[in-house]
């Protein structure tokens, strides 16, 4: 009799032991074993791939349950391309419970290099002949626009307009150099040419150098893929689109804020993004016009920090004007009260605290 029960034990495990290894065998699951993370949503698996191309991973594995393949063929456009992206994937197996075991492999970016020496302070790090121009150009960079007893506002406005005056917003299709480039800081450095992914890398890159927080936030404006940037300053996060200061066709010294520390409401009217992903922005303290009082409530107020512009001899003016109105805002006075001037000009860009005026002025030699 025990012979009889012991041995119906040892079929059941032997029954067991069967339908596991037909759920190993139909599933692949046999690999799930191995001890890896698991992640239960996208962001997620666009967070995790953040972190690992940041620690300058070649590759990882990872459980994902609730992830479609689709999120992970999207994983290039829903990360900043900093420190690298995706570079092939792999579905490796997967439960009858939907739960994948994937395989990402990364394209590691030079930008890992330059971060780590410049922005870290690493010695060690042996850089590429390209990875050293980009390091030495940021250096020379920060010296020149960098001075001492700045506070974060000023470099932050230093660095953003350096980039605006000294790279010129360029598609690969218009004929700029090196394709790839045009989306990395070397194109805005070194090429002095980008898209708007070089310049977001750039202000990161480089804000993050002189200890200011910054990230790169990658979304869509105009129904387009988009990306800039959101800047901690005094404790306070800000967008910050320097791409879209940047007037195209390029005008060279000519530098435009009406995308300079805005809240989330204010880049919402232009911009979308995965809000739940990054900072909040909520004060609108540190735009550029309130910052430096071009807000102009009336059109006395308008004329009157033109005229005091002009007395300066700038030659490019831009004002905020919340209530405009184009009969209202008669420009003749330019001309007519300043002999000194040879020619003026203006444009308007409409913003959610109102329309930016940017004056233009040659005075006569």
């Amino acid at each position: 009799m025990k012979f009889i029960k012991g041995f119906f034990r040892f079929l059941l495990v032997i029954a067991a032991l069967a339908l596991i290894g037909a759920e190993l065998y139909l599933h692949g699951a046999f690999d799930f074993y191995e001890k890896l993370d698991t992640i239960s949503s996208k962001e997620d698996l666009y967070d995790y791939t953040i972190g690992a191309l940041s620690e300058g991973k070649e590759e990882f594995k990872i459980y994902a349950k609730d992830i479609n393949e689709s999120d992970i063929k999207l994983i290039n456009k829903e990360i900043t391309g900093f420190y690298g992206i995706v570079d092939s994937y792999t579905i490796l197996n997967e439960k009858s419970d939907g739960t994948k075991k994937i395989k990402i492999n990364l394209k590691v970016s030079e930008n890992q290099n330059v971060y780590k020496a410049l922005v870290k302070g690493d010695d060690s790090i042996s850089l590429s002949e390209r990875e050293q121009a980009v390091y030495d150009k940021a250096k020379t960079v920060l010296s020149e626009v960098i001075k001492k007893g700045m506070s974060d506002y000023d470099k932050e406005e230093a660095i953003h307009d350096y980039i605006v005056k000294n790279c010129i917003y360029k598609k690969e299709s218009e004929g700029s150099k090196a394709g790839s480039d045009i989306y990395t800081p070397y194109g805005v450095l070194i090429d002095g040419a980008a898209v708007c992914n070089g310049y977001a890398e750039t202000m990161y890159l480089l804000l993050n150098a002189c200890g200011i927080e910054c990230q790169v936030v990658v979304g869509k404006a105009e129904n387009e893929n988009h990306a800039w940037n959101i800047v901690k300053i005094d404790g306070v996060w800000y967008q910050i689109d320097t791409t879209w200061d940047d007037p195209v066709p390029d005008q060279g010294e000519y530098v435009q804020y009406t995308f300079f520390n805005l809240t989330d409401e204010a880049m919402g009217e232009t911009h979308t993004w995965a809000n739940d992903r990054y900072p909040k922005c909520t004060d609108d303290s540190n735009t550029y016009f309130k910052k430096h009082k071009l807000l102009c409530r009336d059109y006395a107020t308008f004329i009157k920090k033109t005229n005091k512009a002009i007395s300066k001899k700038q030659e490019y003016i831009s004002l905020m004007v919340p209530k405009y109105n184009e009969k209202e805002y008669n420009l003749s006075f330019v001309m007519d009260s300043h002999p000194e001037i040879a020619k003026a000009s203006y444009s308007t860009v409409d913003s959610s605290m109102g329309t930016v005026l940017n004056l233009m002025i040659t005075y006569s030699e």
